[in-house]
């Protein structure tokens, strides 16, 4: 069995990073430049969308006494929003940032669906296969090209895309203080912030961030199977597993006292939940390793 070192090497690593993006860097760019448009098309729809109570806002200033904007008594009441000290809230942040949140996992699954796109024909696939580096090496490079980078592609979008309707509607609105970008605290309540979910039985971004991880390691998982057309035919085969095992699953474990006594309890039935994604995905991930080492094993013979 070869040792790690013998399997990984970070500059054959750097090597494969630099070839992938040589040869596909006009779609890699390409790529980043659609999903940038997509995430600011959607901000700026979101961002008209509210123009209704960027008017009402307005006029409520003009007409004020004070010339300043008085907040109504639900603006003020959850310790989480964003309205300080008189300054209207922007309600085109929050209906951002829930774009975003089912923006994201999307974009991770077809993005993942691209990463052995490079195996769709058997010249690509021999090509790819018989490249001076090893299976896991290979593994690797495209692992951080389509879900590591992808991921921070997507951050920067997010940050463009809210920078934008930011510069276009403080434009149109100047003078008001009525547009706001999302602001840096309320992304690390969101994200750290045990208080911010105190209605909930565990933080739900640990059960978002493992629902986007899993739905990324099927489709990682399904490049593998299906490097032409592989996000169409995982999602098709991913629908037809899921519905056909949906009422046969709901039959038994509503029969099963022992399943009826543990989702009783939601922080069991959560934990539970959490683990068998987490568990799931790796799982997912792994197995794609192994189909991927298979090729290589079959196209060698």
């Amino acid at each position: 069995m070869k040792s790690l070192s013998d399997n990984i090497s970070f500059t054959r690593i750097s090597q494969l990073l630099k070839k992938e993006f040589f040869e596909k860097r006009k779609v890699l760019i390409l790529r980043s430049i659609i999903l940038i448009a997509i995430l600011t098309s959607a901000t700026l729809f979101i961002g008209v969308s509210n123009n209704y109570h960027y008017e009402n806002i307005t006029e409520e200033i003009d007409n004020s006494p004070s010339g300043k904007y008085t907040p109504i008594a639900y603006e003020c009441y959850h310790d989480y929003n964003l309205q300080i000290n008189g300054v209207p809230t922007d309600h085109a942040i929050n209906d951002s940032i829930i774009f975003f949140l089912f923006a994201f996992p999307i974009t991770m699954a077809l993005s993942a669906s691209f990463a052995f796109e490079g195996m769709s024909s058997k010249r690509k696939k021999i090509s790819f296969l018989m490249t001076p580096a090893t299976t896991l090496e290979k593994y690797i490079s495209q692992f951080i090209i389509y879900i590591f980078g992808t991921s921070i592609i997507f951050i920067i979008g997010c940050i463009i895309a809210d920078f934008v309707r930011f510069l276009i509607f403080s434009a149109i609105y100047t003078g008001y203080g009525i547009i706001q970008m999302i602001p840096s605290h309320y992304i690390v309540e969101l994200l750290f912030d045990s208080n911010f979910y105190n209605t909930f039985a565990v933080n739900p971004v640990n059960l978002y961030l493992l629902i986007t991880m899993f739905s990324t390691s099927l489709f990682f998982l399904g490049s593998t199977i299906w490097p032409r057309f592989s996000f169409v035919k995982t999602f098709g085969a991913l629908s037809a597993i899921f519905f056909s095992n949906l009422l046969l699953a709901m039959s038994i474990l509503a029969k099963d006292p022992l399943f009826e006594l543990i989702f009783d309890d939601a922080t069991i039935s959560i934990t539970i939940v959490l683990l068998a994604l987490a568990i799931a995905s790796i799982f997912c991930f792994t197995l794609a390793y192994y189909r991927l080492k298979e090729s290589e094993i079959i196209q060698r013979m």
